[in-house]
This record gives structure tokens, C-alpha cells and sequence, in this order.
């Protein structure tokens, strides 16, 4: 039988498991979760964080007897005597760690769970065992009185794109979301969950029930908005297409976040292969392009959809446009569109402003051009080459560098501290 020495709560490895975590978040793109307000740590998602994940109780003489290993069967045995702060006698209790050496851990401060949080903890660590993911299992979770359990399934659902959410369709249960949605005790964030399940599995009639949440989030500035149109649409179908269009779309005195959120909306139907009309759902994003303040947005998705059918409208718009920015959006739809359906309007609109078609081609700003007293034109080279520096990825990527490098060396001096 193995015998551990008792670790107190040293925060060593934690602090460099920050620290790499940073160093690892400057390195990928953040991914934002579509629901939070931000996600507390759940049970699977602190036990995927840790090392080791043991259930057991701790014994009148003061040492923990674990009962089941839930993680980390490599580094620990299940016959260990271990000494953990915190733990009560004959309390189940979760416990999560880092090996350290081959004798030492690094334990995170106990958890007392009940039988039903355990079994709970044992199926859901089998349905994350598959891919994607079984999210039918967590689905009746989902509003569960035991708020821990409740919040571990929600995480399940806010982590998972919207492809695998949509392929466990046929494990949903309208009635249990309809129950979650109206329960007054449904934190905000689980709701819009609900409202996004209603609209994979929902009747016509649940169409309205959504038009009326469309009008309390936007009276109450709630978050999910788009969330809520993008269900509403695929329940509403044509109809709901043209309110949207009329409401959020084509009304230039709508809040530009009210639009941005149908705009939102419309994009997670065009890129998910939705059963809503797709020209339908372009032209909803064709009638942005009237107002300059905002077209800007709807172009890369016209871009990503090969939809070229806004020639006129773009080209248009960068007649009209008053700000560079505007006329740069214009332009990279424009160069990105086959040679055969702008050859008629991009002489013209070159001899306007060559400079933005040089930065949709190129992302980089030209160098600027000063006119001399004698009349001469002479390009500020060092400017120029400045002003390229700035506007491109190259500066990002040095000042990411030197950040990456400062971390690494704060993280080389924590690992080299010893425990307290």
C-alpha cells in the first residue's frame, strides 16, 4: 500500500497551468461560447481540466479512502492512503488533482457530491467518451433541481456546435424544453438554450411564443437575440424571413445591435445548411446594403455565399460612400466576384478610388502621397512603409511574440519554486 505526504493547497501547478494557458490562447483563436455570461466550471469541465479525478471518503483517522477512480488510473492507485485537507468522515467527495512526482500531488479543494450528482458524473463522463459527443443524455438534465448537475448539462450544450446539438434532434422533448423555458427559476443563459432547442423541434405555433421573447429581449437589451430570431425563422419560415427583414433589415432607424443580431441570425441558417429558402434568406441581407453604416457587415457573407446577384448594389454603395472604409468593403466584394459580372462597373469605380481596390486586394493601405509646394508628388517612403507595418499582421505577431516570451519565462521560474 502506497503512502502519499499530505499537500496543501499550493496553487503551484494551478499558477503555471495559467500561465500556459495564456501563453496557449495567444497562440489560437479564442472561441466564444454563444451563451455565456460566461460559464462557471462545471463538474466534467473541472475534471477534464485536472490530472486525476477520485471519489472517496475520508476515514476517522484522518485518511482518504478513495472508492473510485475517475481519471488518472496511471498515476495513482486506487489503494493509496492519502492525507487531503478539507474532506469529512464517511462524506462522498470529489477530488481533483496534478502529480507532481512520482509521491506528491497537488490536490484543488475538496467538493462533497451526493449519489445522484455521482451517478450523474459516471454516465456523463461515458457520454463525452463519444464523438461528437452523446448529448441525449444530458438533454433530460437540462432544469435539474440539483443546480450542479443543471449547469454540467447546460455546459454540455453551450460547448457543442450547432451541427451536433442539431443531430440529437430526435432525443428532445418539446414538452421539457417548454417547461425550462417558462420556468421562472431558469437562469437567462439556460433559457436561450431552450429557445434554440424549440426551434430545431417546435410546431408552427411555438413561432409566436418566440415573435413575443424577439420583443422582450429587445425591449430588455437581453442577450440571445439572434439566438431567438435564428428560431423563430426556422419555425416561422417565408413569413418570418419577411418580418425580420422589415423589422431589423430594411428599417434604417433600427439599433445597429438589433440588426446585427438579425444579421447573426440569418448567418447561422446560411451556414448550416438550413431548410429555410436560401435566396430568401440573401436577399433579407441584400436589403442591408442600403444603409452604409452597416453594409459593410453583410458583404463577407454575400462573399461566402457566392452570391453576386448585389453587383449593382455594391457597386452603388461605393459611389455613395462617404468614408474609405465603406468604399474598401465594396471593393473586396467586387474583386472577389468573377471577372465576367463586374467588368462593366470596375473601370469606372477604379478611376473613383484605386486606392481601396489596392487594399481589398492586398489588405494593405497604400502609402501615402503628399503634394509638394513646386507641385511635385512625392511618396513618404519611411511613412509609407510605417503605415503598411501598422495595418498588417506583422506587428500583431511581434508583440504577440514578445508577450509569448515574457510568460514562458514567468512560468520557468514558478516551476522552479517548490510547493509551500
Amino acid at each position: 500500500m502506497k503512502h502519499y505526504p499530505t499537500i496543501r493547497f499550493t496553487g503551484f501547478v494551478r499558477r503555471a497551468a495559467i500561465a500556459a494557458t495564456l501563453v496557449a490562447g495567444l497562440c489560437h483563436p479564442v472561441i466564444a461560447c454563444q451563451y455565456c455570461s460566461l460559464l462557471n466550471p462545471t463538474f466534467t469541465s473541472r475534471i477534464e481540466d485536472s490530472q486525476i479525478a477520485i471519489v472517496g471518503t475520508a476515514q476517522d483517522d484522518g485518511k482518504f479512502r478513495i472508492q473510485r477512480i475517475l481519471k488518472g488510473a496511471d498515476v495513482i492507485d486506487s489503494s493509496a492512503e492519502l492525507t487531503i485537507e478539507g474532506t469529512s468522515p464517511s462524506v462522498p467527495t470529489l477530488v481533483l488533482g496534478q502529480q507532481i512526482d512520482e509521491s506528491t500531488f497537488d490536490w484543488q479543494r475538496p467538493q462533497q457530491i451526493g449519489r445522484d450528482d455521482f451517478v450523474y458524473i459516471i454516465g456523463a463522463l461515458e457520454a463525452l467518451s463519444h464523438d461528437p459527443i452523446d448529448l441525449a443524455y444530458f438533454f433530460p438534465f437540462l432544469g435539474n433541481p440539483d443546480v450542479p448537475i443543471a449547469d454540467d448539462a447546460f455546459y454540455q450544450f453551450a460547448k457543442s456546435d450547432f451541427s451536433v446539438i442539431y443531430a440529437a434532434k430526435e432525443s428532445y422533448d418539446r414538452d421539457h424544453i417548454l417547461d425550462l423555458v417558462h420556468n421562472q427559476r431558469t437562469l437567462p443563459e439556460h433559457q436561450i438554450l431552450g429557445f434554440q432547442l424549440l426551434g430545431i423541434v417546435g410546431t408552427e405555433q411555438d413561432s409566436q411564443l418566440l415573435l413575443e421573447q424577439m420583443e422582450a429581449a429587445q425591449a430588455e437589451a437581453r442577450r440571445g437575440l439572434e439566438i431567438i430570431i435564428a428560431s423563430y425563422l426556422s419555425l416561422a419560415g417565408s413569413p418570418g424571413i419577411e418580418h425580420v427583414t422589415q423589422k431589423y433589415l430594411a428599417d434604417p432607424e433600427c439599433k445597429y445591435e438589433l440588426t446585427h443580431a438579425a444579421i447573426k441570425a440569418i448567418r447561422q441558417h446560411l451556414e448550416n445548411d438550413s431548410q429555410l429558402d436560401r435566396q430568401e434568406l440573401l436577399s433579407a441581407l441584400h436589403a442591408v446594403l442600403a444603409n452604409a453604416e452597416i453594409a459593410d457587415v453583410v458583404l463577407p457573407d454575400l462573399i461566402a455565399a457566392n452570391d453576386w446577384t448585389a453587383i449593382s448594389q455594391v457597386a452603388q454603395l461605393f459611389r455613395d460612400a462617404k468614408e474609405r472604409w465603406i468604399r474598401v468593403g465594396a471593393a473586396t466584394y467586387l474583386v472577389a466576384a468573377p471577372g465576367e459580372s463586374t467588368k462593366d462597373v470596375l473601370p469606372e469605380l477604379r478611376a473613383i478610388d484605386e486606392s481601396a481596390f489596392v487594399e481589398a486586394e492586398t489588405g494593405i493601405a497604400p502609402p501615402p502621397v503628399i503634394t509638394t509646394s513646386a507641385g511635385d508628388v512625392a511618396s513618404r517612403t519611411a511613412i509609407g512603409a510605417a503605415t503598411s507595418f501598422l495595418s498588417s499582421p506583422v506587428l500583431a505577431t511581434v508583440v504577440i511574440a514578445i508577450v509569448i516570451a515574457l510568460l514562458v519565462v514567468a512560468s520557468l521560474r514558478l516551476l522552479k519554486k517548490k510547493p509551500a
